[in-house]
């Protein structure tokens, strides 16, 4: 177990490191979308986060609601089900809990 958490610990640091590399806005952010922002980097890599052209667009400008439904409407909201709703409800609410 404490290997494991060690091992979570590193990824969630890498994903913070790439997301200050490519996305150096992102920690203007409240900490809640801040932490959807590393739990979708987490998930599906920095690369992947990239191509949400839009959707990235949308939390730059503080545009939750549009960000929220171009996550919605994504391959990405099909394949992890769940877990997007919450992801989706977290960046238009500002509550990730």
């Amino acid at each position: 177990p404490e290997q494991d958490e060690a091992l979570f610990h590193e990824d969630v640091n890498e994903a913070c490191n790439q997301l200050d590399i490519h996305l150096d806005w992102w920690r203007k952010l409240d900490d809640d979308r801040q932490n959807v922002m590393v739990d979708i980097t987490f998930n599906m890599g920095i690369n992947t986060l990239l191509c949400f052209h839009n959707t990235l667009t949308a939390i730059k400008e503080g545009r939750y609601d549009a960000a929220a439904d171009g996550m919605q409407h994504s391959l990405w909201a099909l394949q992890v089900k769940g877990r997007a709703v919450f992801l989706e409800g977290a960046m238009r609410d500002g509550v990730y809990s």
